[in-house]
């Protein structure tokens, strides 16, 4: 038992340590014995050997204040109820330091405000500051713990404000007396009992009818920080300490396992049994997005328990497997981000074990053996970790789940292992097959000029040793799910095209049969590096953006297009700018990886904030400002004081040349279907020039001009590709040839030198071809206006739009060709059978249907796939008589032939 000057010196060791510095005045005698509960005398006596001993200072005044000697602050490893709350000294060590300085204050405790969104965790953080006012004697062993919840009297504000502030006896303050009055959700409050509250906190009286009397509660209040900002600094000012407790996003990797790993303790206590769970669940809890925070983390954990439990409830074992299939759906979408934050995860856990828990502790079990050591091939991989999952008791569906999440970077560590092995091509000679390395020398040479991309020699020596090992096994059944098969084909589609025939000329001069997954390795091989290094650092993406969720909603987005993870800080416009600093400050400590953080930001001091911090903290961030804010601010400017949409236009591009040129040439080509690209390989001004020359002196008609400065090949290709998609590029003029197969290049000399002879060629012919065009678009139009006459039931209009699109879909899927005749026949025949399948008429009945069908069937599935477009557009359904009736239309003209 601990001795009465002990007690006292680690209250006010305590009081000292807890409290903010500016503040700090010391504890008085009578402040002591109140809250220890001693007597004065005796306390006195205490005080005065514990000054003697120079562990605690003597401030004289009225009263006199004892507080501990700084350099006398040498306790190490306190305990309290705060040491279990996970994150007390990470994400959370500043709450619980406001939280015991709220408790500790001398002479009375401090009415505090926990901010957090929902589920992170204020309740239980509120009372944990209960348990520990009671552990200090702030409040006696049985004072009360009351919690009033706004949400319950949501619908019933009068009954709300009854309970808080009714008549004395018959309210929640009455029953809080010399205890604990936790209050959550106080932003539903309305606006006289709110009132009540603050008034309250701020002068810690209370009247209750018209008596007014000091408040003997600690009161701790919460809200959820979502609401608007208004509602949060209204309450806060009356507050002397606000809480935050963060989101479950903005938690550290370690953290949140130690809650996974506690909350399925808890589940094993109360199941009394032994809980098994595999790595795979692990990543997925620890990367999914949890909405609701900790509490949706705890009841996520918790239904899988109870599932795993209901169905191994008739199998005597002290243990339960919990399985992927046990959780919703959306936990093992998780799994997706693992290749984000494959590093920060291995930091936490171990991939390559199981983990038990029971009542008392987690253990990981089952290690299994280095994986590098042991796997030759990527079809041992498959296998071996196929057969794993199973004895793991996966099912099937997340099996392949799993694989496709995992594949490619097992094939970048792969690969990584085969170009290890050889240090030259003599000796690659001594193990590989001499026309295996001939092979892939060709093979690797034609696609470098053909993806426009040089390859590392270890990709060379990886490619013969896979090729060399898989051929002498002769590798004939497919390993991979045709899932991951067409997910690989749509992201790398012409890489893997050129491997199925290099695939097919290796089963040719090998005489054996490859399967499928054979040409996805080799596809992999040509567009995935090997990996890197384990400490492979790399930059940030940061975007900082005046408004409540600007930045958020940009970063979102880009997140879900790009699959690596931005940042996002907003930036109200009433938030100061300090306050702004300390939060950047931190969120920059927090999102470093070592090279450094990219900025992207609109507009203000933000520029200034980052230097400091860089200076401040040592991490190298680099700005770029896009004042996209500023911009439409100045707009906002222009309409006030009247100026038109033309003026503001012009002005506007005056003002932000450097900013809008190329933003101004990309929307023109909005306004036209043909464009005619000008190129340049540094800055825009030469390409704006040729431009500008081409309008002055050719002036093209029905043709817009787009100027283009990138030198980087690549990056011109995937803008050329974008162009290309909604529009015709007839030509491309620059100073350089960007070898842009099928679009002809015009020399930049050709424009200034020789009178435009050849520009102006090749435009002549483009309206020629397009004077045919327009003939035939004549025709169309004119079957559509007499339909718009004759047609009752449809809308002609929208028919107009949908149908030529169907037909030319159809001609490209199937290879089949339509001379106009047939297309407007096709036409004027689809449109009438839907007016008579709107009317509820019979089709009638093709004698020669089967016969059609059975001779035409990829015909048929064809046109059947591309008429679901019509048939969902306008709710109807073409039956097998018309679809025979449309294949006659399309097979018995004379000029129609498959391809």
């Amino acid at each position: 038992m601990k001795s009465n000057k002990t007690l006292i010196y680690e209250f006010i060791h305590k009081c000292t340590h807890s409290a903010a510095a500016e503040e700090l005045g010391g504890v008085s005698t009578q402040y002591i014995s109140e809250r220890l509960g001693m007597q004065r005398t005796n306390i006195s006596s205490m005080l005065n050997i514990l000054v003697k001993e120079g562990t605690v200072e003597k401030l004289n005044g009225r009263p006199v204040l004892y507080r501990v000697k700084p350099d006398a602050v040498h306790l190490k490893g306190e305990q309290s109820c705060f040491s279990q709350l996970i994150g007390c000294d990470g994400s959370l060590k500043s709450a619980v330091q406001l939280a015991k300085a709220a408790i500790l204050y001398p002479r009375r405790s401090l009415h505090s405000l926990i901010l957090g969104p929902a589920g992170s965790g204020k309740s239980y953080f509120a009372s944990l500051m209960y348990l520990f006012a009671k552990e200090n004697m702030i409040i006696k062993e049985n004072a009360p713990y009351v919690r009033f919840n706004c949400v319950n009297y949501s619908d019933n504000t009068g009954q709300m404000e009854k309970e808080l502030f009714g008549t004395e006896g018959e309210n929640i303050l009455k029953r809080a007396e010399g205890g604990v009055l936790f209050i959550d959700n106080i932003e539903l409050l309305p606006a006289h009992a709110r009132n009540s509250l603050v008034r309250m906190v701020e002068s810690n009286m209370i009247e209750l009818n018209g008596v007014r009397k000091e408040l003997n509660v600690i009161v701790v209040c919460a809200m959820n920080d979502t609401v608007s900002r208004s509602v949060i600094e209204n309450y806060s000012k009356y507050f002397f300490i606000k809480i935050t407790i963060p989101p479950l996003s903005l938690r550290a990797f370690k953290e949140r396992f130690q809650m996974i790993q506690h909350f399925f303790t808890i589940e094993a206590e109360r199941s009394n049994k032994t809980i098994h769970i595999n790595p795979e669940i692990l990543i997925g809890l620890l990367l999914y997005q949890c909405e609701n925070n900790v509490k949706q983390l705890k009841r996520d954990i918790q239904l899988s328990c109870a599932n795993a439990y209901a169905r191994e409830f008739h199998i005597q074992k002290k243990e339960i497997m919990v399985l992927m299939s046990d959780f919703p759906y959306y936990v093992r979408t998780g799994f997706l981000n693992l290749k984000n934050h494959r590093a920060e995860i291995k930091e936490v856990m171990s991939e390559d074990c199981s983990y038990a828990f029971s009542k008392e502790k987690a253990t990981l079990i089952t290690p299994n053996l280095e994986r590098n050591g042991r796997k030759k091939t990527m079809y041992d991989w498959i296998d071996e970790k196929v057969n794993e999952l199973k004895e793991r008791g996966i099912e099937e569906d997340d099996i392949n789940f799993i694989l496709s999440v995992d594949i490619e970077n097992e094939f970048k560590q792969y690969s990584k292992r085969l170009g290890e092995q050889i240090v030259d091509k003599e000796q690659l000679s001594q193990l590989v097959n001499k026309r295996i390395i001939e092979l892939v020398g060709d093979f690797l040479e034609e696609a470098t000029g053909r993806f426009n991309k040089v390859y590392p020699v270890s990709v060379f020596y990886g490619l013969c040793l896979h090729l060399n090992s898989t051929l002498n096994k002769q590798n004939k059944s497919q390993r991979l799910s045709n899932e991951q098969i067409m997910e690989i084909i749509k992201n790398n589609g012409s890489e893997y095209g050129y491997c199925l025939k290099f695939v097919g000329a290796l089963e040719q001069e090998f005489k054996i049969k490859l399967p499928i997954d054979e040409v996805v390795f080799l596809t992999l091989f040509l567009t995935k590096e090997p990996m890197a290094e384990e400490t492979n650092l790399h930059p940030v993406v940061l975007i900082a953006l005046h408004g409540e969720a600007a930045a958020r909603s940009i970063v979102e987005v880009v997140n879900f297009m790009s699959g690596y993870p931005a940042y996002s800080y907003d930036m109200p416009m009433d938030k100061s700018t300090d306050t702004a600093y300390e939060e950047l400050k931190k969120l920059v400590l927090k999102i470093h990886k070592g090279k450094g953080i990219f900025v992207i930001y609109d507009m203000g001091s933000f520029k200034t904030m980052f230097d400091m911090i860089a200076s401040e903290t040592g991490v190298e961030i680099k700005t770029l400002e896009i004042p996209l804010t500023l911009l439409a601010l100045d707009c906002s400017r222009k309409v006030m004081i009247g100026m038109s949409v033309e003026e503001i236009y012009k002005d506007m591009l005056e003002s932000y040349q450097g900013i809008l040129e190329h933003k101004e040439d990309m929307s023109l080509r909005i306004n036209s279907k043909n464009v005619v690209l000008t190129l340049c390989m540094s800055g825009e001004g030469a390409a704006v020039q040729i431009k500008k020359y081409i309008e002055k002196h050719i002036r093209p008609k029905n043709v817009e001009i787009i100027a283009l400065a990138i030198s980087n090949h690549q990056l011109l290709l995937e803008e050329v590709n974008k162009i290309k998609e909604k529009h015709n590029i007839i030509c491309v003029v620059g100073s350089y040839d960007p070898q842009l197969f099928g679009i002809r290049f015009v020399s930049i000399t050709d424009v200034f030198q020789e009178d435009c002879k050849e520009l102006k060629a090749v435009l002549e012919l483009y309206d020629k071809t397009e004077l045919v065009k327009n003939k035939a678009d004549d025709y169309f139009e004119v079957i559509f206006d007499h339909l718009s006459e004759e047609l009752k039931l449809i809308d002609v209009e929208k028919l107009r739009i949908l149908l030529p699109l169907v037909l030319k879909e159809f001609q490209g899927n199937s290879g089949c060709y339509l001379i106009k005749e047939q297309e407007l026949a096709l036409m004027i025949h689809i449109a009438c059978c839907m007016e008579h399948l709107k009317g509820g008429y019979e089709t009638p009945a093709n004698r020669n249907k089967k016969e059609v069908i059975t001779q035409n069937t990829e015909l048929y599935r064809t046109l059947k796939q591309s008429l679901k477009k019509v048939e969902n557009e306008f709710e109807l359904e073409f039956d097998d008589n018309e679809i025979a009736n449309i294949l006659s239309i399309i097979k018995l003209s004379k000029d129609g032939k498959l391809t």
